[in-house]
């Protein structure tokens, strides 16, 4: 028995000995950046949901850009010049708008934020206000908060390892594709996409957008308590910030799935009501790119029916330091008429691709 105690003492003391030593590693070179700007390594920006929070947490900026992958190819360097200031891109890739939020607040906490940057992508609002895109779970909420107490989920996480395993292949891998390392390479695939008309045709065929779609999800209700318990109660909370909110150009197929599958009419009056919301928040402005048709009526700006080219991101951050393209509660439905107006050209020019659609009465 004295030999079994013995031999338990020292498995225990190993043991413990064995995870301090990994949490004090992880301390030191902290990969997710959770405690300081990455110095002594070249750092590799990847899987967004567990590296946004230590990037909004750590490093220097002023402005800071948001969304969906609406905003993957937004380059922070083209920002800082346009718009002055040092920008940050915290992108989400099918984010959902409550997952945005979460990053919003780590965003907020920071006293130096003078103007955030969002993109209002549709489908981020769609199901539960609480909805993550990847399940429950799925967000490492640990890492978006300022509590020490669980930081040893961090510390001795198998997510925190797999991030070294991405630092590793970069510094030694003879493969040719790297993880990006950083912030204008930050979920950027402009630069190995495939644009043009018929690609964008060849995944309409093939009808992989928004696969699943259950009507209720974008039910106008559901679209916005999604929006009014996520977005706007952070815009009302955070009256020193100027929020620029823009509703980005997909492409007309896109709105005409939307017609399709039942789910249009519901999604403009969301539009509308977003515009009508902030209408009295003086930190909001509400910039549309969806009916400029020099954009979005051009299916070569596009890889399939809502992404388009790395110049159309470059294109919106111009006309947000500009001021155009601005809409307010007084013209919004001008904006919406001319949409479904050019939707019934796009619709007539393609009858072979498209058929009959059934699109709102204006």
């Amino acid at each position: 028995m004295h030999k079994y105690r013995q031999w338990a003492r020292r498995f225990l003391l190993v043991a413990a000995g064995s995870l301090l030593l990994v949490a004090l590693v992880n301390i030191v070179i902290d990969p997710l950046q959770q405690y300081r700007q990455a110095s002594f390594y070249t750092p590799v920006y990847k899987s967004t949901r567990y590296l946004n929070p230590g990037l909004a947490k750590t490093h220097a900026y002023d402005t800071a850009i948001l969304g969906s992958s609406m905003i993957d190819n937004c380059r922070p360097s083209y920002m800082n010049q346009v718009l002055g200031g040092t920008s940050i891109k915290l992108p989400l890739s099918g984010g959902s708008s409550h997952e945005i939020a979460t990053t919003l607040q780590v965003v907020l906490n920071r006293p130096e934020v003078k103007r955030v940057i969002i993109g209002i992508d549709l489908f981020s609002f769609k199901g539960d206000q609480q909805r993550l895109a990847n399940g429950p779970g799925s967000l490492p909420l640990y890492l978006y908060d300022n509590n020490l107490l669980n930081d040893i989920q961090y510390l001795l996480s198998l997510d925190t390892l797999d991030h070294y395993r991405s630092l590793l292949h970069n510094k030694f891998s003879k493969k040719k594709k790297k993880y990006p390392t950083t912030y204008d390479d930050y979920k950027y695939w402009g630069n190995r996409a495939n644009f043009g008309e018929e690609t964008v045709w060849q995944q309409w065929q093939r009808g992989q957008f928004n696969t699943g779609c259950r009507i209720s999800d974008f039910d106008f209700v559901t679209l916005k308590n999604s929006f009014d318990y996520n977005l706007l109660s952070l815009f009302q909370k955070a009256p020193q910030v100027t929020f620029e909110i823009f509703f980005p150009p997909y492409s007309p197929l896109a709105w005409v799935d939307m017609a399709n599958k039942s789910i249009l009419n519901d999604s403009l009056a969301f539009k509308r009501y977003i515009v009508s919301a902030v209408q009295t928040l003086d930190n909001v402005k509400v910039f549309d790119f969806q009916d400029v048709a020099e954009i979005t009526h051009n299916l070569n700006n596009y890889k399939d029916i809502t992404h388009y080219r790395p110049e159309i991101n470059d294109a919106i951050i111009d006309a947000i330091a500009a001021d155009q393209f601005r809409v307010d509660a007084t013209t919004i439905d001008q904006h919406i008429k001319q949409l479904l107006t050019q939707l019934e050209v796009f619709i007539l020019r393609y009858p072979q691709h498209l058929g009959v659609v059934e699109l709102p009465t204006q």
